[in-house]
């Protein structure tokens, strides 16, 4: 029992060096990224939490169909990311600070907003020193 220990200790010593040197910049120093890093190319990681077919009967008695899909999506800090979609888009950003859009249609969203994206609109998310995560609700006519 004490040679366990004492080896634990003596690899934590040894590792702590090496610990040191991968933490990250503090603010007031400018890290260097290295643009092959898979980190900074990292693509949004997607779950899809359910899908199905949603219908209603309208005022008229027809009955509309649309196939939905619930999806939660993790995207890394410092990246821009499209995310794919064939129709239309609720979206609600559950965590972090992100940018819409680029150059001029450029819009902030913050923890707890909702917004829209049109079938024919792509979604273009950038994050800055802030991992995020959303939820879309995608709705799709019925072919």
């Amino acid at each position: 029992m004490l040679t366990a220990i004492s080896v634990s200790c003596l690899a934590a010593l040894l590792a702590l060096p090496v610990i040191e040197q991968s933490q990250p910049c503090s603010p007031d120093q400018e890290c260097k990224r290295d643009p092959n890093c898979p980190i900074y190319k990292a693509e949004p990681v997607r779950c899809e939490l359910g899908k199905g077919e949603l219908s209603f009967e309208t005022a008229e008695g027809s009955v509309r169909g649309f196939f939905v899909v619930v999806q939660d999506w993790q995207i890394a800090n410092d990246v821009t990311v499209e995310i794919p979609h064939k129709g239309w888009l609720i979206v609600n950003l559950q965590v972090g600070e992100l940018t819409t859009g680029l150059e001029e249609e450029r819009q902030e969203w913050h923890a707890g907003a909702y917004w829209t994206v049109p079938a024919d609109q792509p979604l273009i998310i950038q994050t800055a020193r802030d991992s995020v995560v959303l939820q879309t609700v995608e709705l799709m006519a019925k072919p």
